[in-house]
């Protein structure tokens, strides 16, 4: 499902697909994993490529 979504243009979708992710990894212990889910939420100078207002 995950390789399935546009992250282009469901921004907020994948977003939320990697952050779960990070988190599942997290859960399990891999740190590197969740790293590397947790970084695609963010731009290389670090500022969101996601806002979410609620």
């Amino acid at each position: 499902m995950r390789a399935a979504v546009d992250a282009g243009e469901y921004r907020g979708f994948a977003a939320r697909i990697w952050q779960t992710a990070g988190l599942a990894a997290l859960a399990q212990g891999n740190y590197m994993t969740a790293y590397a889910q947790f970084s695609r939420l963010f731009a290389a100078d670090g500022t969101p490529l996601h806002h979410h207002f609620s």
